[in-house]
């Protein structure tokens, strides 16, 4: 077999800084990549130049219209060590609400509206919690969330914001006492015009982080779609 000629000294010198350079450019590269603060931001009122600064980031958010996303549910219990991990399918319609479709460990729906909670389980079976009541207040307060109105937010929380260059982070603080002591604050975190994650406690004992994955925006849902996972009945 013919020995492959040796390569010239220039292309060597090539290849070795190559070698010496490349993971050094990655290393600089990766500080780039910010994470969320970390720490609750200040206060924004409605009206203030603070709010401004942030007006445009709500209008993309709530422009992004009929939306569904690929999930990930934490749910971390204070007697266990580990979470419970939930995998799911969120699909948003503003004027009519939220549906949170599980998959894994087992088939569940949970829709959020103005009328409060709908669950079902995979056999089919309904149990629905009126709006007003403790358990659907918990969770009926990311509607506004989900929904990005100005209007609602700054009339139902406390809203504090914060930046790390594209990344940012919002916590939402209920305005009705007994809410607040319940979830704490609605903690959303995004890049650009993204939401990255969801957190909050739904107890003394229980805390939800939900990492949002795919996202489709402007989307239009069958009829289908429709009747199996909103409630469209009057």
């Amino acid at each position: 077999m013919a020995r492959r000629p040796p390569r010239p000294k220039k292309t060597r010198l090539l290849i070795r800084m190559k070698k010496i350079l490349l993971p050094l450019f990655l290393a600089l590269l990766a500080p780039l990549h910010a994470a969320p603060p970390a720490e609750r931001g200040p206060v924004i009122e409605r009206d203030s130049a603070g709010a401004d600064e942030w007006r445009w980031l709500f209008s993309a958010l709530a422009a992004k219209g009929a939306t569904y996303s690929t999930f990930t549910e934490n749910r971390h219990f204070a007697a266990r060590k580990n979470p419970v991990v939930l995998q799911g399918e969120m699909r948003l319609i503003p004027d009519t609400g939220l549906s949170l479709r599980y998959t894994e460990p087992e088939e569940t729906l949970t829709v959020i509206d103005t009328r409060g909670l709908l669950l079902r389980d995979a056999k089919g079976r309904a149990r629905q919690i009126k709006a007003g009541t403790r358990d659907a207040g918990l969770v009926t307060a990311l509607l506004p969330v989900m929904r990005f109105d100005i209007g609602e937010l700054f009339n139902q929380f406390t809203v504090h914001a914060a930046r790390d260059a594209g990344d940012w982070r919002f916590d939402f603080v209920p305005l009705n006492k007994k809410l607040a002591e319940a979830l704490g604050a609605i903690v959303v975190t995004g890049a650009g015009t993204d939401i990255k994650t969801l957190s909050f406690n739904t107890s003394p004992k229980l805390r939800v982080e939900v990492l949002v994955g795919e996202t489709k925006s402007g989307m239009t849902f069958t009829e289908a779609e429709l009747q199996n996972y909103f409630r469209t009945d009057k």
